[in-house]
Formats: C-alpha cells, structure tokens, sequence
C-alpha cells in the first residue's frame, strides 16, 4: 500500500465518530476516485481502496469525484451505480 493511500485511510478513519454521531453521511465530495471504479490504470489517476470501504460501510447516496477527465477518456462514463 502506498503511502498516499495509508494517509488516506487515516483520514476516512478520523472520520468514523462523527460519522457516527450523525449517523452516517449522504453525499461525499472527493478529489480521488473508487479503486476499481472510474479510476484509471496510470499510478497519478488510481483510486482509493479506502473509499469504497467507506462506501461500504456508510452507505451514502452520492460519491461526488474530479481528477480523472473526459479528455484522457471520453468513453468513461459520468455516473455510474457501486453496489446497487
């Protein structure tokens, strides 16, 4: 696991009391990508394994990501389901 990805984890794990306390979230606005979902194959555009165990676990109805365009890939699509 890379650095990047370890501090990454860190954050969401910062997270976990007042996501909690609030009894979870509905919408996540991140930099970064899904590790596996709308991430790209260059290490510089790689998603995070961290958020979709976020997503996993709390279940919000949107996950909202930039830095990948649609000029390094225009057949990506814009909106997609994770787990139903």
């Amino acid at each position: 696991m890379s650095g990047t990805a370890v501090k990454m984890r860190r954050k969401i794990r910062r997270l976990a009391f007042p996501l909690w306390r609030t009894r979870g979230v509905d919408i996540v606005v991140t930099h970064a990508c899904i590790a596996g979902v709308g991430d790209a194959a260059d290490p510089a555009h790689r998603g995070f394994a961290a958020l979709r165990e976020l997503l996993d676990k709390y279940k919000p109805a949107w996950l909202v990501h930039g830095h990948v365009h649609l000029r390094y890939d225009g057949s990506k699509e814009q909106v997609r389901a994770y787990n139903g």
